[in-house]
């Protein structure tokens, strides 16, 4: 073991509680997988990933965790049995991607690694990398700095050039460290009276309208229906964002607010929200690891009783801002003892969630002299939570696409589809007319 041993940060500890279950269940992998163009020396890729495990610890970074299994320490050691080869001869495109989705769900043992990578020879036009890590070593950004900087190693590479990137100015320990410091501070104790007071009083149970009983203990039985917002939708949220001075999330995020309440009739709904503010920072956008810490948005129906969606957007938006302004904070760490074995440890309040995202976190195709590799799509990360919707903006465009991810073992794929459905109504009454009452919203329609 390395002697720079770290416990695990507030981002990483945060997440294991916030989703619950075994930390080493496969629903926590994640993947970039990534079909080249034209075939790919193996040499040439297991060269260009031992430059990046070089350059970025987390890609060699061990954990041990405590028993609670939120807790616990990391270090960096030297990386056995992380590469793999498939020959993927006669396979189409359809099965080498559910090839490539079956051996993601290979568990990690986290003491030996975060990480691995295979490589599927012999397909067509070109090879198939699978590069997987455990959701507590990296983001959906970690996947866009790895992807860019492995297509310009490979291209140096093959080109006989030595590799040349950015240095980095820090590391993950340095974030650790950091956020450690920020948290001892007088900036982290105002964090910390900010957030108990807006988680003040008893943890509601978001009991969602299930059509299987919630079996004893958390699964994680996934999947991901898509949603696309029409284009007079997408127009009428930009419409309203803009007269409001809000961010259009914050208007998508009340509806979903409003539609949670009206699909369960409960009047305190809590609700998800990760954010990656340590990203903001220069000094940490080029770093692999999990800088994402949930905010927590909560609709408390008394306070918006009587009132309009432009209100509730307008409160939406407030908290938003005030939570941004008050991280990175371990939020989780306030609802400790207060978690449910039904939910595999996470408190029974956070069943749900919701993120914004942008298409140039993951750019859909990598391409450096002369190297062009595709991001291909595999399940990841569903079933997390027992209902989540997250909205996907295309950066060129600024069309609004999302995605509702459920629990199987909890709803019917046809249910979920009629939420969706529901949802867009929602969003398209709302939108129409900002100024109509909250209880006249979403007052008719079943799912």
């Amino acid at each position: 073991m390395s002697t720079d041993t770290l416990p695990l940060s507030d981002c990483q500890s945060g997440y294991l509680a916030a989703t619950g279950g075994d930390p080493a269940d496969p629903v926590h992998n994640t993947a970039l997988p990534l079909l080249f163009d034209a075939p790919v020396s193996a040499d040439l890729l297991r060269a260009a990933l031992t430059t990046l495990m070089e350059r970025h610890a987390m890609l060699r970074t061990a954990v041990r965790l405590d028993a609670g299994g939120t807790s616990g320490t990391q270090w960096t050691t030297e990386p056995t049995h992380w590469w793999q080869e498939v020959d993927a001869s006669g396979l189409d495109r359809g099965a080498l991607l559910a090839r490539a989705a079956a051996d993601l769900r290979r568990p990690f043992v986290l003491e030996h690694g975060l990480f691995r990578a295979t490589l599927y020879r012999g397909a067509e036009p070109g090879a198939l990398l699978l590069l997987a890590l455990h959701h507590i070593a990296g983001d959906a950004p970690s996947w866009g700095i790895l992807g860019r900087e492995l297509v310009a190693c490979v291209g140096a590479l093959a080109a006989g050039k030595p590799v040349e990137l950015p240095p980095l100015p820090a590391t993950h320990a340095d974030y650790v460290r950091r956020e450690q410091d920020l948290l001892a501070a007088d900036k982290g104790r105002r964090m910390a009276d900010y957030w108990q007071a807006q988680l003040a009083g008893e943890l509601p149970r978001l009991e969602l309208p299930t059509d299987h009983p919630r079996p004893p203990a958390k699964t994680f039985n996934g999947a991901t229906l898509g949603l696309a917002l029409p284009d007079r939708l997408t127009r009428a949220v930009q419409s309203l964002s803009a007269a409001r001075s809000c961010t259009r999330f914050s208007v998508l995020l009340a509806a979903w607010l409003w539609l949670l309440h009206r699909w369960t009739g409960q009047d305190d709904v809590w609700l998800l929200v990760p954010s990656s503010m340590p990203r903001q920072q220069p000094r940490f956008r080029g770093v692999v690891g999990l800088l994402i810490s949930p905010l927590i948005v909560r609709l408390r129906v008394d306070q918006v009783r009587g009132q309009d969606f432009a209100a509730l957007v307008r409160a939406v938006n407030g908290q938003l801002l005030l939570g941004l302004h008050h991280q990175p904070f371990p939020v989780i760490r306030l609802l400790e003892g207060r978690a449910d074995p039904a939910a595999g440890g996470a408190p029974a309040a956070l069943r749900s969630m919701s993120a914004w995202e942008h298409s140039d976190f993951i750019p859909r195709r990598f391409a450096a002299a002369g190297i062009c590799a595709e991001r291909c799509d595999i399940p990841q990360l569903d079933g997390l939570y027992d209902a989540g919707l997250t909205f996907l903006e295309d950066v060129d465009t600024h069309a609004i696409g999302a995605g509702l991810s459920f629990n199987r073992d909890l709803f019917r794929p046809a249910t979920i589809d009629g939420l969706g459905a529901r949802f867009l109504r929602l969003l398209g009454e709302a939108t129409a007319a900002p100024e109509r009452p909250l209880a006249d919203l979403g007052a008719s329609g079943t799912l």
